[in-house]
């Protein structure tokens, strides 16, 4: 029996409410879990950030693929935006969004 090996990639993206940092367990298969964070820890914003990551991994659970949402997470905008490696971050979805189009980029 092939054992199934699961790995990690961590990314840390600035947004106009801070630093986003998310997790994106995956295997051959594709992801797995999405685990999202936005400090400081403890806050409204920062749980309502940590749920999106939960509701991403439930999808999962269902057999949704990742490469899925980027549209939807892109359409989410804010009043204001912040450069971040040459591109224009416009929300905390918009930066999960570029995020998950390059994992799904680097990990086809």
């Amino acid at each position: 029996m092939k054992k199934i090996v699961e790995r990690s990639t961590y990314y840390n993206v600035m947004t106009p409410s801070g630093p986003l940092h998310v997790h994106i367990n995956y295997d051959e298969k594709g992801a797995r879990k999405v685990f999202t964070s936005l400090p400081p820890i403890g806050t409204d914003f920062n749980n309502l950030v940590a749920l999106i990551g939960i509701l991403i991994t439930k999808y999962l659970e269902k057999e949704g693929k990742l490469e899925d949402l980027v549209k939807h997470l892109q359409s989410i905008k804010s009043n204001k935006s912040v450069m971040w490696e040459g591109k224009a971050i416009e929300s905390v979805p918009h930066a999960l969004a570029m995020i998950i189009q390059e994992h799904t980029d680097k990990n086809k």
